[in-house]
């Protein structure tokens, strides 16, 4: 398993064999189709509003 790693602190950073340097998260991935349309506007806001 390769890790990219990037170092934004200025500072020199080493790591050594076994350092421990990254974590893994296992996740189920959805193959989803994707359908072309159209969207009619509203008269609700948009962008997350709540009309207040």
């Amino acid at each position: 398993m390769k890790v990219l790693v990037h170092n934004a602190s200025g500072q020199v950073w080493e790591v050594a064999a076994g350092d421990r340097v990254a974590q893994m998260k296992v996740a189920r991935v959805w193959e989803v189709e994707m359908v072309e349309g159209t969207v009619e506007p509203t008269d609700r806001g948009g962008l997350g509003s709540t009309g207040r």
